[in-house]
């Protein structure tokens, strides 16, 4: 069973360590580009049908949305992740894609935002990417995106579905992946604590085989790493939201992950939220 406690280094450290290594075997996340462009879709819905440059793709991971973005003519595009990692693949990414011109990548942290006060018009928060800090913290990153939007700026974002984590999500799940490093075995468990508001997780790599299907004497473990989560509700969103600037305006609820293949994570379904600058 995970600890509550927490570590000393906040454990989002590991996707700098182990953000290549992520990357080639979540590939149903990271290089899924109908979840991508399904992502962007309901970004864009939530949005009354546009977004407005400058934008700031906070979280932006490996630069999945950003690019999608960029290829539908968006400009002005900054993107921020903690992962070194991450943001080394999404610069690659960008000029493969011939959009770098369109993106500044940068390594920063939510919680300090590394750009001057309304400076920005949209903030993008896409792939469940809030409330992986404490409840301080992650009112510190609203705080932070209050700062750099300008007034009557927005920010579209989306949230874990707080319901279908706690009715659908199971303690444990296995899946048996094919992956170019070989045949992968993702671990995870699930813990729900109701003191905290937070499920606490686990999520762990096993190799089987090598790329060539050799196997292994014994699996090697790749990865093991504890998470968690603050799960809101819409009514504690609205609270947040309002408490640093914001009006929330529009939600909606998608069940984004059983077309795409993820059937059994936080990233399943989502709730879809845009925010906008008082």
């Amino acid at each position: 069973m995970p600890s509550t406690d927490r570590p000393s280094a906040h454990w989002t450290s590991s996707y700098t360590e182990f953000g290549e290594l992520i990357y080639k075997i979540e590939t149903i996340v990271y290089q899924n580009d109908s979840l991508t462009q399904h992502e962007i879709a309901l970004a864009l819905a939530v949005a009354d049908g546009s977004l407005h440059s400058p934008i700031l793709d906070a979280a932006c991971g490996v630069g999945r949305h950003a690019i999608a973005l960029a290829g539908r003519g968006y400009e002005d595009i900054t993107a921020i992740d903690g992962s070194t990692s991450f943001v080394n693949l999404a610069s690659m990414k960008a000029k493969e894609a011939g959009v770098s011109h369109q993106i500044t990548f940068q390594v920063a942290d939510l919680r300090h935002i590394p750009l001057e006060p309304e400076s920005v018009q949209t903030i993008t928060c896409i792939g469940n990417s809030f409330g992986y800090f404490s409840d301080e913290e992650n009112s510190q990153i609203i705080a932070e995106f209050n700062r750099v939007l300008k007034p009557s700026g927005a920010i579209v974002m989306d949230v874990t579905s707080r319901a279908f984590a706690l009715q659908k999500l199971s303690p444990t799940s296995l899946e048996d992946l094919q992956t170019e490093l070989g045949r992968i075995l993702d671990i995870r468990t699930r813990r729900w604590d109701e003191d905290s508001q937070r499920l606490y997780c686990t999520k762990t790599f096993l190799q089987l085989t090598d790329y060539d299907g050799q196997e292994f004497p014994e699996p090697k473990i790749l990865l093991h790493q504890p998470y968690d989560i603050r799960l809101y509700s819409l009514e504690e969103l609205e609270t947040l939201f309002a408490t640093y600037g914001f009006l929330l305006i529009a939600s909606d609820e998608h069940l984004v992950g059983s077309k795409h293949g993820l059937d059994n994570d936080l990233m399943t379904s989502r709730v879809w939220l845009k925010a906008v600058k008082q």
